[in-house]
């Protein structure tokens, strides 16, 4: 215990940030790139269209792929999105007017099917939805950033904000790479991973603002920083794998939608575990040090 302990207060988490920069901004500039080049595949939460609940009765035979080529050949883009129980939903995106509700019908009748529920999804409650999601997430990044600039300074908002933008894109990243739909239950994952991410970053950050009368520093310099990591470095991960613990079982005992918001919860822990010692901590170094400078050249003209 007693080596681990010293090798931790050994490391250099600063120095090694500035390694890992290059990494930091290849990963970022490639995940932008893919939101170009490969097509999120958007619920219909936000292309609109139709919910369709049928159930199947005992002894029914139902040819799901027979049934999934009718509506391919009616230009209906439907995907199943559950089976259970003897009940089937299938969700038909971009299915916005009457004529296509009309030619819905008549397929589900020939295949004598029992259709419990048809909900239609218009444009009104798509521009809605995606107007609430990106309201909800601005609301909360800016609430993190007055809550970092009152609790400590600018330097510190600025270098959360900085952690916290580079773990959001890592996540959603995760639905762009992975194919994985993105639905509402997507922006209460992001939402839930601004949430831990701050949580994690405000642990180092008060350690390190602590630590500058104690080691009477008059900026932020990365031995400060160092030291506030290898002091709270145990906490992070400690806490860390308890989480992504309960996230990991989650992915692995849970149905598809709470699967895949596990999975994204757990990639946004790892990231968020990451960024906070290796992008948000070494950037108030960086920060003050360009302050420095800059205050060191303002003197000396």
């Amino acid at each position: 215990m007693g080596n681990v302990s010293y090798m931790v207060n050994d490391v250099k988490f600063v120095e090694k940030a500035k390694l890992l920069s290059l990494f930091n901004l290849l990963l970022v500039f490639c995940i932008c790139v893919s939101f170009f080049f490969r097509q999120i595949d958007w619920s219909i939460d936000f292309t609109g269209g139709i919910v369709v609940e049928i159930s199947v009765h005992d002894g029914q035979t139902l040819d799901l792929e027979e049934l999934r080529s009718k509506f391919r050949n009616n230009n209906l883009d439907v995907f199943q999105h559950n089976v259970h129980h003897g009940q089937i939903i299938f969700k038909i995106k971009n299915a916005e007017s009457d004529e296509k509700l009309a030619i819905l019908r008549p397929i589900l009748s020939e295949s004598g099917l029992v259709v419990d529920k048809i909900d239609y999804i218009g444009p009104n409650m798509t521009e809605s939805v995606i107007k609430s999601g990106i309201l909800a997430i601005a609301v909360s990044l800016l609430g993190v950033f007055l809550y970092i600039l009152i609790r400590f300074d600018i330097i510190f908002a600025i270098s959360a904000m900085t952690g916290i933008f580079f773990n959001i894109i890592v996540s959603a990243g995760v639905y762009v790479t992975g194919g994985i739909e993105f639905n509402m239950s997507s922006i209460a994952a992001l939402l839930t991973i601004i949430g831990y991410s701050i949580n994690d970053i405000v642990v180092i950050f008060d350690r390190i603002k602590r630590s500058v009368p104690a080691l009477e520093y008059s900026h932020y310099s990365a031995n400060i920083i160092d030291v506030s990591i290898q002091k709270t470095l145990r906490r992070t991960l400690l806490t860390s794998s308890t989480t992504l613990l309960a996230a990991l079982s989650m992915v692995i005992l849970s149905k598809y939608e709470l699967k895949t918001f596990s999975f994204v919860i757990a990639i946004g822990i790892l990231s968020g575990t990451y960024s906070s010692i290796f992008v948000a901590s070494p950037t108030i170094c960086l920060i003050s040090s360009v302050c420095d400078r800059l205050l060191s050249s303002k003197y000396s003209t």
